[in-house]
C-alpha cells in the first residue's frame, strides 16, 4: 500500500498575480506607512559613516524576538 504524499502548505491555492503598477502602488504605500510609524530607535540614529548594516539587521531581528 502506497503512502500519500505529503502537499506543502497552500499547494491547493490559486496563484495570485498582480499587474506591476499595483504592486508600485503598494510598495509606494508600505514605505510610506513605515516612515510614518516606524519605532525611534537608538541605532537609526547613528552618523551614516559609523552605521554597521550588519549589527542595524541583528538590533532589529532581536528586537523581534521580544
Amino acid at each position: 500500500m502506497r503512502r500519500p504524499r505529503p502537499v506543502a502548505a497552500g499547494a491547493h491555492l490559486p496563484a495570485i498575480t498582480m499587474s506591476s503598477s499595483i504592486f508600485v502602488i503598494l510598495a509606494e504605500r508600505l514605505v510610506d506607512w513605515h516612515t510614518r510609524h516606524q519605532r525611534d530607535l537608538p541605532w537609526r540614529h547613528a552618523p551614516a559613516g559609523q552605521r554597521d548594516p550588519y549589527r542595524v539587521w541583528i538590533s532589529e531581528i532581536m528586537l523581534q524576538q521580544t
